[in-house]
């Protein structure tokens, strides 16, 4: 029989209700460091084990039997940031902290960059805190599913995402002239020539478009895919939504998932924008969000 040989024992990170210790976090560590670590629920166990024990204690989750817990009340509980000790059912745990100030408290009701309502910002804060997210305030009142329904604080428009949800966004010193030197022209959907990309996003703040690049270099009577030259990760697409007739899209570029279920120019309901991007590149014709939320009477693809 083959033995687990630590100077000094096992640190684990909690002690079950059966008395039994789970989720193993280190051996070879006395009870000192193991206490020392940053849980309030962390436990010891000094005994030897098995090989055979381990994998019954570990992956088969029995348990160690033998262990205690380091902390029994918050006095010897070092938290977290933004995180204090508090007790439940006579133990102490670890609990979000946000340290809300009376502002935050008494804020009112705040649409995060998440897209959802908040009663405060402090309640916005706590959900951060659970999470380990960096939501922020996006705009003051309810969330809206329109640039015509809310009004953005000072020196802030609302611009439209690809899921056309709307957003306030701080549009100053988008092109300042270092960045305008940087870039080549290029033709946007809405067949206009721009000097650069932050241009396009300048149009869009005052305009409140969903305006994108179709290729690069001015705008051209573009007949077939075969008069523009695409990146490598992009790929050339009939583009019916706009009046540049064509568009180079992210066809091989990664797209993070949303979840957020979206209705396309198609009349076809879609997941998410990935799913319908996806569709676009296949069929090789740009697909556009219609409207957040899925198609009435269709169904999702």
């Amino acid at each position: 029989m083959y033995y687990f040989i630590p100077i000094a024992g096992f640190c684990w990170s909690y002690q079950g209700y059966d008395n039994k210790c789970k989720d193993y976090v280190m051996d070879v560590v006395n009870k000192t460091d193991c206490c020392s670590l940053n849980s309030a629920s962390v436990a010891y166990s000094h005994k030897n084990i098995s090989a055979n024990e381990f994998f019954m204690y570990e992956y088969l989750k029995q348990g160690a039997p033998d262990c205690q817990r380091c902390h029994t009340n918050c006095s010897t509980v070092v938290c977290p940031v933004s995180e204090k000790c508090v007790m439940r059912e006579k133990y102490p745990e670890c609990v979000c902290d946000p340290q809300c100030d009376k502002e935050m408290i008494e804020s009112g009701i705040v649409c995060g960059t998440d897209l959802k309502t908040y009663s405060s910002i402090c309640k916005m804060r706590h959900r951060n805190c659970g999470k380990g997210d960096n939501v922020e305030v996006d705009y003051k009142g309810v969330c809206q599913n329109s640039c015509d329904k809310m009004k953005c604080p000072f020196k802030k428009y609302c611009i439209y995402d690809q899921n056309k949800l709307p957003h306030c966004i701080n549009c100053s010193n988008l092109c300042s002239s270092s960045k305008t030197t940087k870039f080549h022209e290029i033709c946007g959907t809405d067949n206009i020539t721009y000097p650069n990309l932050c241009s396009i996003k300048y149009a869009n703040c005052f305009s409140h478009d969903d305006i994108e690049i179709s290729y690069e270099g001015p705008c051209r009577t573009v007949s077939e895919c075969g008069m523009i030259k695409c990146s490598h990760q992009h790929m050339c697409v009939e583009d019916l939504e706009s009046t540049s007739g064509f568009k180079c899209m992210d066809c091989k570029v990664g797209c993070p998932k949303t979840n957020i279920t979206i209705c396309g120019t198609n009349m076809k309901t879609y997941s998410d924008w990935c799913d319908m991007r996806d569709e676009s590149c296949k069929n090789r014709v740009r697909i556009k969000t219609l409207h957040p939320g899925p198609c009435k009477n269709r169904h999702i693809f």
